[in-house]
């Protein structure tokens, strides 16, 4: 692997981190019960992706970019809706669009050679 496909897999973990971690407030406005469990249980999962992505484990960025995109189409048919402040859904929407980004490019470097 190259210094730049390297720097991908960590841009892409950092902000899958960072996305997981912005999940975690929502059961303050949320509550405990139902979707505030379900946002920090996806919060956790997607800091463990982002820690798996940082250490460069296969076919991850396939499954990463995948739960990436479905997170940005759930972030732009929630925001303004619900007790969770819209710009807590917008910075978790950056995040996966950044983290998305670099996905990409993890994949397609691989079948540009």
């Amino acid at each position: 692997m190259n210094a730049k496909h390297e720097s991908n897999y960590e841009w892409a973990g950092l902000f899958l981190i960072l996305s997981g971690i912005l999940h975690l407030p929502i059961m303050i406005w949320a509550g405990v019960a139902g979707f505030g469990t379900q946002m920090a249980v996806t919060g956790v999962i997607w800091i463990l992706i982002g820690l798996g992505l940082r250490k460069h484990i296969r076919g991850l960025p396939y499954l990463a970019f995948l739960l990436m995109l479905i997170g940005l189409i759930y972030v732009f048919a929630i925001v303004g809706s619900g007790p969770v402040p819209s710009w807590l859904w917008l910075c978790i929407g950056a995040a996966d669009l950044l983290a998305a980004i670099f996905l990409f490019r993890v994949i397609w470097s691989k079948y540009r050679k």
